[in-house]
């Protein structure tokens, strides 16, 4: 069978053997993948992305070429560029011409200090 991506949407789509198999995992301590995807769904751009791509035959699956035109990719390429300018909105470039205006040391530290509290740790949501 060919493998899939499982999530909310499609973990109904096992079979009883498949079913009974991960039953199986689960007494000898496996994990719970049902519970797992049951908790997370993916869009239907990635769930195609990943049907592709998990094609048995090499010919079949697409190149990198294609996987770029892939509408899924096409969307977070539309997606980073709108939120791009909001997350650089608080920054200022750090370069030479920037440094040479500063004449203060006070104001140097103070862009250090508001540089080091900044949170550049935005967790991933897929």
């Amino acid at each position: 069978t060919k493998p899939m991506l499982l999530d909310c949407t499609t973990i109904s789509d096992l079979t009883g053997e498949e079913h009974a198999q991960h039953n199986a995992e689960l007494e000898n301590g496996g994990i719970d993948i049902v519970a797992l995807a049951k908790a997370r769904k993916f869009s239907s751009h990635f769930h195609s992305l990943i049907d592709r791509c998990l094609e048995k035959n090499p010919k079949c699956r697409p190149s990198a070429e294609g996987l770029l035109s892939d509408p899924m990719f096409k969307h977070l390429k539309k997606r980073s560029s709108e939120a791009l300018p909001n997350l650089l909105q608080p920054l200022t470039p750090i370069n030479l011409a920037n440094l040479a205006n500063v004449s203060d040391d006070k104001a140097v530290d103070s862009v250090i200090n508001s540089m080091e509290q900044m949170d550049v740790t935005e967790e991933w949501s897929f």
